[in-house]
């Protein structure tokens, strides 16, 4: 499953949230798909698969596969900031 870093705070602004990470001290600018991303974990977590189908429409995922990369980079990007964590599941 993955879930929002409880240390995480943000700030919502349209399609962007300003994050800023209170262990660290980073603050960051999200936009694009992982803002979408922090946007769909606001409300629990989920798992990846559950995640991708959200924050990339069906017809985005279909052909050249360049939706599930994206996804991947942007997954990747807030994972490497302490922003998500990955949670073992049962």
């Amino acid at each position: 499953m993955v879930v929002l870093n409880p240390r995480l705070r943000w700030a919502a602004f349209d399609a962007e949230f300003v994050a800023y990470h209170c262990d660290s001290g980073n603050t960051f600018l999200a936009n694009g798909v992982a803002a979408r991303i922090i946007a769909a974990l606001r409300t629990g977590p989920l798992s990846e698969a559950a995640l991708a189908e959200i924050v990339s429409p069906p017809s985005a995922t279909d052909g050249d596969g360049a939706a599930a990369g994206v996804f991947d980079a942007s997954l990747g990007f807030l994972r490497d900031l302490d922003a998500v964590l990955v949670e073992a599941s049962d």
